[in-house]
């Protein structure tokens, strides 16, 4: 199958980096002991070239990194819990599923139709897994849903830096509302504020955004008190920074900025919802 570029469009294009530097990490970097073979074979069947896509190793470390802290999360939250779910936005062509290999989980991917329907064309069915297509830009999106009850976790991998502040405090207002009557985790990803509106400059993600103004990056932290948006209901329950064991040059550059602002530069939030 070779991909039309045409059927994704804004922000969904990003997919393709995210799949690539996935595909790029067992060979960039074999000591993380990263496995991404679905990765592997969706490149093969859409006929990439991963580089041409993940065109730094920084790119490559960073996505490797972030998969790797989001498969612990569900790990642990798969073991606090038992029988689960996670709802995967923004999923794209996310394999977190076959990584995580969890029987006793009730998996859902929840995109875009274009971004659906790749995933569909492309990534094996599973019993356990349910592709949906939603919008969560759009209000009372999570109404479309039938979630098993019980624990839930909610990924958002990849998305929360190209929503405004305001989108991220209404995605946290809906998922509030609507899974009230469970116990229900956040993790998600961003970066601190000298990122936003710099998505142009990014090795990887520059020569789309430089094509498409759709695509920015546009929240990003300013301190430790942002990862919840404001919302007390939200606590924060860890922050896990993601480039700091790139190598000493980039450790050194990561730890010296989050002593400098008090924010990691790129790190995986963990947040708990309290119900009122």
């Amino acid at each position: 199958m070779a991909l039309s570029e045409p059927h994704l469009h804004g922000v969904s294009r990003t997919l393709l980096v995210t799949l690539a530097a996935r595909a790029r990490g067992a060979a960039l970097f074999p000591h993380l002991g990263f496995q991404d073979p679905a990765a592997e074979a969706v490149c093969d069947a859409l006929g990439i070239d991963p580089a041409q896509f993940a065109r730094t190793a920084e790119c490559v470390y960073g996505v490797v990194r972030r998969s790797m802290v989001i498969d612990d999360i569900v790990a642990r939250f798969a073991d606090e819990h038992g029988a689960a779910t996670v709802l995967n936005l923004a999923a794209g062509l996310s394999t977190t599923f076959e990584r995580a290999g969890r029987a006793d989980l009730a998996w859902f991917d929840l995109d875009l139709a274009e971004p659906a329907a790749l995933h569909r064309a492309l990534i094996a069915p599973d019993p356990a897994r349910r592709l949906v297509v939603g919008d969560i830009g759009r209000p009372g999106w999570t109404r479309g849903l039938s979630l098993p009850p019980g624990p839930l976790l909610v990924i958002a991998e990849g998305i929360m830096p190209y929503l405004t502040w305001d989108c991220v405090a209404g995605l946290l207002d809906e998922l509030a509302v609507g899974f009230a009557d469970r116990p229900l985790r956040l993790a998600y990803d961003t970066f601190a504020f000298p990122m936003v509106g710099m998505a142009r400059l990014h090795p990887s993600i520059g020569p789309l955004a430089r094509t498409d103004p759709s695509i920015e990056f546009r929240s990003g932290v300013r301190s430790m008190s942002d990862y919840a948006v404001g919302r007390p209901e939200w606590p924060l329950q860890d922050v896990m920074p993601v480039m700091e064991g790139m190598g000493p040059l980039h450790s050194l550059a990561c730890f010296g900025f989050s002593a400098a602002f008090g924010v990691p530069f790129y790190a995986v939030a963990v947040l708990d919802h309290h119900h009122g």
